[in-house]
């Protein structure tokens, strides 16, 4: 237990002199495995188990459902989304805010990427709202919480990447974060309501003339809700596998941009070298994940920490609630990609061993979602806070902004929310 703790105190304090969170954990983990094995066992699980990780199957989804948020960025879909969005609650305050969160939300149902749906939103609507002189504290918390949908929103890569681990059904996940997304948007877009009633001289009521809607405008919405249920009733009903669902998005979003005329905005060069860089980013973390789960697993620490927990599960929702609070504070610190790798393979044996009042074949479907949601949190948490970070290099105007001010209604609804999840998880779409 005691090296297991210190393994983890130490890749917290590399991850605070700022080191890669991959090489964090390859570090931390390789000093692990060389002390209990030796070098020349380092040798051999580097230079096979890498090769083993990355021949499986499954994974070439995530380079596919990367690609297809690329081609959207690129074609500027998200241009007639905002478009769209703006146009509706037109006259109302903070309308241009809440279109924002629409468009966050649409996008990300084909992007699957936090930090993509982040850097593209903040693109196109930072201007809209800084010349209609909103806060920079109500921008910038608009953009980071806006971001964070692109988890929970299937297709998401961090959701696919749970499925993986847990083996669970990348549909059943899909369906089962249907109802907290739009729990999310929602609460976002009161947190925007109440935030202009608070500060009323920060989100200005600019009455706004209608604006009819041009055909590309019309096309892209209904093209992608379209997509959106080919791909997911495709998934649930067996009819596509997660490959070929991926597949079908990415054909389905270049069949969109062309519908629209957009082709001509398409730099192939770009999609494919942007898609291959962030693939080698999450493949990097997984081989640091690998190595450091194999070093817990060394030294028992899974079973210590399990048989520990279990000790009080007469009390499964204070269990829960110290789990949640745990992952919160290991987002502060971590990125969610590398926090789903460490922690569901500790606690999955955990959670389905205890009682929660839901059919035990829901369980890890109900807890990927809560764990989707919790690392939603720490997008937009400092220190790390990765969405915060991409919002200000993408816009160097908000490098000076509040961070708590702007971001603490949002992160109130997302505490709300996962309260009401955590104890009426029927509010789910769960398959059992």
């Amino acid at each position: 237990m005691i090296g297991g703790l210190i393994l983890f105190l130490g890749l917290i304090v590399l991850l605070l002199m700022r080191t890669p969170i991959f090489l964090a954990l390859i570090f931390s983990g390789s000093i692990a495995f060389i002390t209990s094995f030796g070098f020349s066992s380092w040798c051999h699980w580097i230079s096979f188990s890498p090769w083993s990780l990355f021949s499986k199957y499954h994974y070439s989804v995530i380079p596919l459902f990367l690609l297809m948020g690329q081609i959207a960025s690129n074609g500027n879909i998200t241009k007639e989304l905002f478009a769209v969005a703006a146009n509706f609650g037109r006259n109302s305050r903070g309308s241009i805010a809440i279109a924002t969160i629409i468009s966050c939300g649409i996008f990300g149902s084909l992007c699957g990427s936090s930090l993509a749906t982040a850097a593209t939103m903040t693109k196109i609507s930072y201007n809209e709202m800084h010349k209609r002189n909103y806060s920079q504290e109500i921008i910038f918390g608009t953009l980071a919480a806006g971001g964070t949908l692109g988890i929970l929103i299937p297709p998401s890569i961090i959701l696919v990447i749970y499925a993986t681990i847990a083996e669970e059904s990348i549909a059943h996940l899909s369906l089962a974060a249907i109802v907290p997304a739009i729990i999310a948007l929602l609460g976002y877009i009161g947190a925007i309501q109440f935030y202009a009633y608070k500060y009323p001289n920060e989100v200005p009521n600019i009455n706004r003339k209608k604006k009819f809607l041009n055909n590309k405008e019309i096309v892209v919405p209904i093209a992608i809700f379209v997509l959106f249920v080919i791909m997911l009733s495709g998934l649930y009903t067996g009819k596509f596998a997660p490959t070929e669902a991926a597949s079908v998005g990415v054909v389905g979003v270049i069949c969109i941009v062309i519908l629209i005329g957009n082709w001509k905005y398409l730099n192939w060069n770009q999609i494919f070298i942007e898609t291959a860089k962030t693939t080698a980013i999450i493949m990097a973390i997984f081989i640091g994940a690998e190595l450091f789960n194999t070093a817990l697993n060394i030294m028992n620490f899974p079973e210590e920490v399990c048989d520990l927990i279990l000790l009080f599960s007469d009390y499964p929702k204070i269990i829960i609630f110290v789990i949640i609070a745990s992952l919160i504070l290991l987002g502060c610190f971590m990125d969610g990609i590398a926090i789903v790798l460490l922690v569901v393979p500790l606690l999955i044996p955990i959670i389905t061993n205890i009682d929660l009042g839901i059919n035990p074949k829901n369980v890890s479907i109900w807890f990927g979602i809560i764990i989707l949601m919790v690392v939603e949190i720490g997008l937009i948490t400092p220190p790390v806070g990765m969405n915060l970070f991409v919002i200000r290099s993408v816009e160097s105007r908000l490098k000076k902004t509040n961070i708590f001010k702007s971001i603490k209604y949002f992160l109130i609804t997302d505490l709300i929310r996962i309260l009401l999840l955590v104890i009426f998880p029927s509010m789910m779409i769960l398959p059992y």
